[in-house]
Order: structure tokens, then sequence, then C-alpha cells
């Protein structure tokens, strides 16, 4: 009875101990821990953060191609979906700025060149499909000195959209590599 009373009261010294973070065995267990969170943190934003970079090149593709479809086919649905698309890029846009990795002014300076980049795409998207729309009308109205002048305005357009795309693409790739 006497050795069971003494694990017992040993067992609740121990526990105290353990649970005011005085047992050397504990603390050293909390600092383990407590490291190890802050660092699967730190890990899941960079990953959030890699993740955002991967759909911001996703929608600029997706956006690119209902570019392409609109130029072939103008609809209502097609200005619909550019806008759409247009939105969610910003939304990645966000996330990408919002969880860069710290400390890194790199990564800073070349996120801020592709949303430059972006935006200049984007001016350019828009004026691209009021030029499509403006040949569908030309075309309606039989002017034919219009459309000449559109045809060619619109190839060159995509000409400069490619080179801001292929840009953009570039940029994330680089942003990707100063922050891994």
């Amino acid at each position: 009875m006497k050795k069971v009373l003494l694990v017992l009261v040993l067992t609740v010294s121990l526990l105290g101990a353990a649970w005011a973070g005085h047992y050397k065995g504990y603390g050293d267990a909390y600092i383990a821990w407590e490291t190890r969170i802050e660092a699967t943190k730190q890990e899941l934003k960079i990953g959030t953060y890699h993740m955002a970079l991967t759909n911001a090149r996703a929608c600029v593709l997706a956006l690119d191609s209902a570019l392409l479809r609109f130029i072939s086919d103008p609809t209502a649905e097609g200005i619909k979906e550019l806008t759409t698309r247009r939105n969610v890029c910003d939304i990645h846009w966000e996330l990408v700025t919002k969880y860069l990795p710290e400390g890194s002014e790199e990564g800073v300076r070349i996120l801020r060149q592709s949303k430059f980049e972006f935006s200049q795409w984007i001016l350019q998207i828009n004026h691209l499909t009021k030029s499509r729309v403006f040949l569908l009308t030309a075309r309606l109205a039989g002017r034919s000195n219009q459309v000449d002048f559109l045809v060619n305005s619109i190839r060159e357009g995509l000409k400069e959209l490619r080179f801001y795309r292929d840009r953009i693409d570039d940029l994330l790739f680089e942003a990707w590599d100063a922050d891994s």
C-alpha cells in the first residue's frame, strides 16, 4: 500500500511539473512542437503562394483562350466569359500578393512588373474586343475600307497580346524561382 501511494504521489508530482512546464522533457517537447507548428505555418504559406502563382498562370491562359474564341465568334456570352475570367484573374493576383513570402524584394519587384504587364494586357484585350465589335458592325454596314483597317488592327492587336501574355508567363516563372 505504501509503494502504491508513493508511485501515485510521484506520478501526480511529475504530471503537475509537466503541466507547469518545469519538467525538462516536457518543456523541450513543447518547444520542439511550437517550432514544428511555426515551420508548418510557413510551409503552408509558401505552398499557398505557389498554388496562387500556378492559378494565376492558368487564369492568364484561360483568359487568352476565351479571347481567341470571342475574336473568332463574337457573342454576348463571349463578352461575359471574358469579364468573368478577368475578374477571376484579379482574385488570383490578390492571393499571390497576399501570400508572397516575407523578405522577398526580388519577388515583390517581379510581381509588380507582372501585375503591370497584366493590366496592360487587359487594356489591350478591351481595345481588341471593341475593335472586333466595330468590325462586325462595319461588315454589316458594308463599309469595306473600315473592314480592312479593322482586320489589320485586330491582327496587330493579337500580336501585341501574345507579347504581353508571354511576358506575363515568363515573369510568373521568375517569381516562382525567386521565392523558392
